[in-house]
């Protein structure tokens, strides 16, 4: 059960909603939150009953142990709690999630036989990030107590639990603590309809027609039932970089639009990462909540104890930046590709996105600082737009092996890409496709690079939680979202062509795999 499928918006969702209002029009705060925590453990066991019984136990583990921190004085026991918890979380995700990569290289070194295959449960990475953030600062003393409903609300709340953002304790449950979450409910959930509505509308309209494209490249490089031209490939490649980009693009939205209309606001993730200049830039664009946390948990400890380790030994400025900058980042990347699945295309994935980031520091601390330079100050006078198409070609790259199911399908398709000599062979893949490929690529990448995205669009109104500042990037103006009859039509529009394309596609959101 999926946002865009007519069973969440015609059943669940205004069950869902109606529930909640009754709840907390009779009985109050409580009730409705209940309510809530019962609907979204209803949805996360949607796709196996099993999953519920995985989710409730994480839930009570993680709230005892948290608990049990808070209440403790004693500084070493909260330590060997904080390492249980921790641990205990990432041995939950390591079974579910790595078990079967381990296996299969050692079944490949050894010739040995494989273990049957463990099903990932969907949203695991994502609520094991969110509560191992919140034992660090039970530990750290950063976190007041909570009751037990607000905890797990906290934890499941669906429109959040099975792809993002990853939220923290103090985003969220300071909001859950409140008397009411129901203030101006009709405004609510209008503006929360419109925000759904354009996420529905990126969804369905434009990433699953995207995949359309995308699909039969991989799956038939997969299976090794294709031959492709370089410029086949490279179609396949960009559709597939669209089809990521407006499937996650519309999901943030669709689950902010679902927190506005319970009266809750979910921080933003998504905020045009292909307008950026360098791959820096793009991931405090793209997954926001992710960089976050990574930041905060893991590359500032490890950055920090690099930088101390480099001013005690007194090293010179490249041996400083390979040792505090280069390294650190390569292993944050490392563990963001892990995160992201098990796999070596994933680990190279990372890594190729830490390669890319650490070039961008060197630029910046040993390029762009001799200002003086005749070749610094031609690079200065690059137009940004050409840094803009230059970091969306990475991403492009970056990304078939994110795509990829296999090493195998990784090279197959790099090989193709810069095979320009290679006939054009297309065997049907793209036999039913004329001009309205070019018509889609043409359509997708104006949205992307010229049109407002969703938070610039609704800055008049507090949709969600702006992490890093970016809704002080646009200004109220011409063209944004307000509450009149245009608007609210036009958002109608989005949804009814949302619906449209939703009866002709079965494709889940992407980022329902990690």
């Amino acid at each position: 059960m999926i946002f865009s499928s007519f069973e969440f918006i015609f059943v669940f969702l205004p069950i869902v909603l109606a529930g909640y209002w009754l709840a907390s029009i009779f009985k109050g705060t409580a009730l409705s939150k209940l309510w809530l925590v019962a609907a979204s453990l209803i949805f996360y066991g949607y796709w196996d009953w099993n999953y519920i019984f995985l989710i409730a136990g994480s839930i009570i583990g993680n709230f005892a142990l948290a608990r049990f921190q808070l209440s403790c004085e004693d500084k070493k026991l909260k330590r060997i709690i904080l390492i249980v918890a921790i641990l205990g979380n990432l041995g939950l995700l390591s079974y579910f999630k790595y078990l079967n990569f381990f296996f299969e290289n050692i079944a490949f070194i050894t010739g040995g036989y494989q273990i049957e295959k463990i099903i990932l449960p969907i949203g695991l990475s994502f609520y094991t990030f969110q509560q191992i953030s919140y034992q660090v600062d039970a530990f750290n003393g950063r976190s007041p107590v909570y009751n037990f409903l607000d905890y797990s609300l906290f934890v499941a709340f669906f429109p959040q639990l099975i792809a993002g953002p990853i939220v923290h304790h103090t985003e969220m449950l300071p909001q859950f603590a409140k008397k009411t979450l129901n203030s101006h409910k009709a405004r609510n959930l209008l503006l929360g309809l419109c925000v759904f509505s354009v996420g529905l509308f990126k969804k369905s309209v434009f990433a699953d027609t995207f995949a359309t494209y995308a699909d039969p490249v991989f799956n038939g490089a997969h299976a090794g039932t294709i031959a492709l031209s370089a410029a086949d490939a490279w179609k396949g490649v960009t559709a597939y970089g669209l089809q990521l980009y407006f499937d996650f693009s519309g999901y943030s939205d669709m689950a902010v639009g679902l927190g506005i209309m319970f009266g809750i606001s979910l921080p933003f993730n998504f905020f045009s990462p292909l307008k950026a200049h360098n791959m820096i830039e793009f991931w405090r664009r793209w997954h926001i909540s992710l960089t976050r946390e990574i930041n905060n948990l893991i590359y500032n400890p490890v950055s920090m104890s690099s930088t101390r380790y480099v001013i005690n030994k007194r090293m010179g400025k490249l041996s400083s930046y390979f040792v505090a900058v280069a390294l650190p980042t390569l292993f944050i990347w490392l563990i963001v590709g892990t995160w992201h699945g098990a796999g070596w295309t994933f680990i190279l994935m990372g890594l190729a996105f830490g390669f890319c980031i650490a070039v961008n520091h060197f630029a910046k601390q040993f390029v762009y600082s001799r200002k003086k330079n005749a070749f610094v100050q031609l690079l200065l006078k690059v137009p940004n737009p050409f840094w803009v198409f230059c970091n969306f070609i990475a991403y492009l790259l970056i990304m078939v092996l994110f795509r990829s199911e296999s090493m195998d399908t990784a090279k197959f398709i790099y090989s193709a890409m810069f095979d320009f000599d290679a006939p054009t062979v297309r065997r049907g893949v793209y036999s039913n496709m004329l001009s309205a490929e070019y018509i889609w690529f043409i359509a997708g990448l104006f949205t992307i690079w010229f049109l407002p995205n969703t938070i610039e669009n609704f800055s008049r109104y507090r949709i969600g939680i702006d992490v890093f500042g970016w809704k002080k990037v646009r200004k109220k103006g011409v063209g944004t979202f307000r509450f009149n009859y245009p608007s609210i039509i036009f958002c109608g529009v989005l949804a009814m062509l949302g619906l449209i394309f939703t009866a002709q596609s079965t494709a889940e959101f992407l980022y329902f795999d990690f």
